[in-house]
């Protein structure tokens, strides 16, 4: 596939998957949505928004500082616009679409047919409406992110090392 053909692609990936979910600018917060933005609270600055790193959990099961900081900042930049978190976690599953494509081209050499597919089949699973459409989902959403992301770096030092050494 050309690379013209390739972005041409993952931007029809990326605005069919975005179409699909749009839908979820125009839900409000749920009702655990506002215990959890409690337990952030206050968030009236920015250094509010990085106390996640340095305090512990409303729950003490977890410690999940990004998902929280990540949080805290809507709540700094939108305040209770419930379809502005949303929007966020929209944004984070597009990345983590766009991710898949190039994990499994790489990692199971698929070809970028197979992998738009692939692709495009993480991007519209309805697997996926949790993550969405729920505040405390997105953790599951960034985890995918970071997972597949550092995947790849693994990958590409890999294949540089590999190639060092030959």
């Amino acid at each position: 596939m050309a690379p013209r053909t390739r972005n041409l692609s993952l931007l029809s990936i990326i605005m069919i998957t975005a179409g699909l979910w749009a839908g979820v600018a125009g839900i409000r917060l749920n009702s655990d949505d506002y215990q959890y933005l409690a337990s952030l609270a206050p968030i009236k600055t920015f250094g509010d928004v990085l106390r996640p790193f340095v305090s512990p959990d409303a729950n003490p099961s977890y410690f999940r500082p990004v998902t929280n900081m990540t949080t805290a900042l809507d709540f700094f930049l939108f305040g209770w616009n419930g379809g502005a978190y949303h929007l966020t976690n929209l944004l984070f599953h597009l990345i983590a679409t766009l991710l898949v494509f190039y994990f499994v081209r790489s990692m199971f050499h698929l070809t970028e047919l197979e992998s738009v597919w692939t692709s495009l089949a993480f991007g519209i699973s309805a697997a996926h409406e949790t993550n969405l459409v729920w505040n405390a989902g997105r953790e599951d959403t960034l985890a995918a992110v970071f997972i597949l992301f550092s995947l790849l770096l693994l990958k590409k030092s890999r294949e540089r090392h590999s190639a060092a050494l030959t």
